[in-house]
C-alpha cells in the first residue's frame, strides 16, 4: 500500500505535539501548586474556608489557560502560541468560549484515556480509505475544528 503524505504534515503533527505537552505541563504545574496549596489549607480547621478558595481559583486558573487566552488569541493556547499554530473551526468561524474550553480542557484532559486510541483507529481507516494521511485528532473530528500554521 503506498501511501500518500501531505506536504508540511508531520512538521505540523510534531508542532501540535509539543504544544500539547507545553500546555499539559502548564496545566499540570499549576494545579499541583493549587493543590499543595489547598492541602496547607485544609490541614488546619481554621484555615478551612482559604482552601477553599484555592479549589475556586484552581477553577478559574483552567478557564482562564483553557478557555480565555484561546478565544481573545484566536485559537492559540499558550503551547500553541509557542509553536505558531492556532485551532479554528472548519468553516473558519471563531471558536466560542464553551467549544474552545471543551476542546482544548476537556477532550485534551481525556486524550490519553479516550481519545487517542479512536484517534489511531480513525487515522489507520482514513489511510485505507484514501491512501493519504492528514491528521485530524477526535476531538477535531467530533468538534469540526483543524489546527493550522497561525
Amino acid at each position: 500500500m503506498n501511501v500518500l503524505v501531505e506536504k508540511n504534515n508531520f512538521p505540523l503533527l510534531l508542532k501540535r505535539g509539543i504544544a500539547y505537552a507545553i500546555d499539559l505541563a502548564i496545566f499540570g504545574s499549576s494545579l499541583f501548586i493549587y493543590r499543595l496549596a489547598a492541602g496547607v489549607f485544609y490541614s488546619d480547621p481554621a484555615t478551612y474556608s482559604q482552601g477553599h478558595l484555592m479549589g475556586i481559583s484552581a477553577v478559574l486558573m483552567i478557564f482562564f489557560l483553557f478557555s480565555y487566552i484561546p478565544v481573545k488569541t484566536q485559537g492559540q493556547t499558550i503551547g500553541k502560541a509557542v509553536v505558531g499554530i492556532k485551532a479554528t473551526n472548519v468553516d473558519q468561524s471563531p471558536m466560542g468560549y464553551f467549544k474552545t474550553f471543551v476542546r482544548e480542557f476537556g477532550f485534551k484532559v481525556t486524550f490519553i484515556v479516550f481519545f487517542l486510541p479512536f484517534t489511531v483507529v480513525y487515522q489507520l481507516l482514513s489511510i485505507v480509505r484514501t491512501k493519504t494521511f492528514v491528521f485530524q485528532g477526535a476531538h477535531d473530528l467530533l468538534l469540526q475544528t483543524k489546527v493550522e500554521e497561525k
